[in-house]
C-alpha cells in the first residue's frame, strides 16, 4: 500500500515551457501564454508497471512551433532543382548550413522541419507547427482542456475493498 504522498505523486502530470528566446526554455503554466512566446515544449508523467512488476514513471513530450513546416524531402529536392517563380510558386531558399542540418535530421530520420525564429528545427513525431502566435495559443488551450477533463483518482485498491466491505455488513 502507498501512503497519501506517494499516491499524489503518481498522479498523471502535464508540464509546458515556453520558448521566448532562441535555446532557451522558460517554466509557465497553461493559462498564461507569453506573448512573445514562438513555441513550447509539453511533457506528460505517468505511471506504468515496469518488468520487475514496480511502479514507474513514463515520460511522453512534445514540440509546438509557430513557423513554417516543410517536408525534408521537398527541401532537398528543391534545393538541388531551382524552381520558377513565375508560376506562382513557393521557392525554398535555404542556406548551407540549413541544408547541411536538413541532411542530418534526414539521416537521423526525420522527415519534416519547420523554419523558426530559431532557425531550421526537425519534428518530431508528436510536434506540430502553427502559423501565428494564435493558432499556437488556442492549440495549447485545447489540451490543456482535455487533459484537465478526465479527473485522474490515484488510490489504493484495498481501500476500495474495505469500502465496499463495510457497505455490504
Amino acid at each position: 500500500m502507498f501512503n497519501s504522498e506517494e499516491l499524489q505523486f503518481m498522479a498523471p502530470k502535464m508540464a509546458i515551457e515556453y520558448r521566448v528566446e532562441k535555446g532557451l526554455l522558460t517554466s509557465g503554466n497553461f493559462d498564461e501564454i507569453p506573448a512573445n512566446a514562438f513555441g513550447a515544449l509539453i511533457s506528460t508523467r505517468f505511471p506504468v508497471v515496469g518488468a520487475n512488476g514496480e511502479f514507474k514513471f513514463a515520460w511522453d513530450k512534445f514540440n509546438l512551433f509557430v513557423g513554417e513546416s516543410y517536408s525534408v524531402n521537398d527541401v532537398l529536392e528543391q534545393a538541388n532543382n531551382p524552381t520558377n517563380n513565375s508560376e506562382g510558386e513557393k521557392i525554398l531558399i535555404a542556406n548551407e548550413n540549413a541544408l547541411k542540418k536538413i541532411k542530418e535530421y534526414k539521416e537521423q530520420g526525420y522527415q519534416k522541419v519547420a523554419n523558426t525564429r530559431m532557425g531550421v528545427v526537425p519534428l518530431g513525431y508528436n510536434d506540430d507547427v502553427f502559423t501565428s502566435h494564435e493558432e499556437m495559443a488556442k492549440a495549447i488551450a485545447k489540451i490543456n482542456q482535455t487533459f484537465k477533463s478526465i479527473d485522474f483518482s490515484i488510490q489504493n485498491s484495498q481501500d476500495e475493498i474495505d469500502k465496499s466491505s463495510h457497505m455490504h455488513r
